[in-house]
């Protein structure tokens, strides 16, 4: 099984046993982390080794912890009962405006405005049931306000994210320079579009880290902290 397949079984395990209908938030509701970042910042490798901790400590929750990312997706299709094949018009690190013309020449129903509402449903429920890693999509911004919630952002120097990225993807610097260009500025388009805010913005988050400075295990080990203090 890919590792993908894997953290959707995971997920998927997660929502059969702990998904329930939206309520009022409880005063004592579970924590929730939202993960905005830069392209290559190694957010995933963090959320991975912080999901780890967060299963051994049981302060944060009865419940095993699930992240959704891509797999996302598959969760609002889910719920608003939609074929699978929409998918392809829900990226968030593609060019927005590529999609929409797409959406409009074929005539995708539903539209992708109704699309984003449905994503954002989806969302709330998921930081209200709590004990879950949202990682993009203006999870921050969508969950804004939530008690339970910590918003943090994970970056680091473009140079440095083109030699992890020509690394893990074994194309050249120059390669690697463009597709981070191209994912960053999609998906600060993506926020910008629906929410009408920079994505950069460091006042719409509770922590910001930056991994230059820090590796995987510093950073999941600070946002353990920063959750059990929430």
């Amino acid at each position: 099984m890919s590792s993908q397949s894997h953290a959707y079984e995971r997920c998927r395990a997660f929502i059969d046993s702990n998904f329930v209908e939206s309520s009022p938030l409880a005063e004592e509701a579970p924590i929730t982390l939202t993960l905005s970042r830069q392209a290559f910042s190694k957010t995933h490798a963090i959320a991975e080794s912080l999901i780890k901790r967060l299963d051994t400590d049981s302060s944060l929750g009865q419940r095993k912890w699930a992240l959704f990312d891509r797999n996302l997706v598959h969760k609002i299709l889910e719920d608003h009962d939609l074929p699978d094949r929409l998918a392809k018009y829900m990226p968030e690190d593609r060019d927005r405006e590529f999609t929409g013309a797409i959406n409009e020449i074929l005539g995708v129903h539903p539209s992708l405005w109704k699309l984003f509402h449905y994503t954002c449903d989806t969302i709330q429920k998921l930081a209200k049931v709590g004990n879950v890693v949202l990682i993009g999509r203006g999870a921050h911004i969508i969950s804004r306000g939530m008690p339970n919630v910590l918003h943090v952002r994970i970056i680091a120097p473009f140079e440095l994210r083109v030699q992890r990225a020509a690394q893990m993807l074994d194309i050249t610097h120059t390669e690697a320079g463009k597709r981070i260009r191209q994912d960053d500025q999609a998906r600060a388009a993506f926020v910008r579009s629906h929410f009408d805010e920079p994505l950069e913005d460091p006042y719409a988050y509770d922590l910001v880290l930056n991994t230059a400075s820090i590796d995987t295990n510093m950073a999941a080990d600070i946002l353990f902290k920063a959750l059990k203090c929430r």
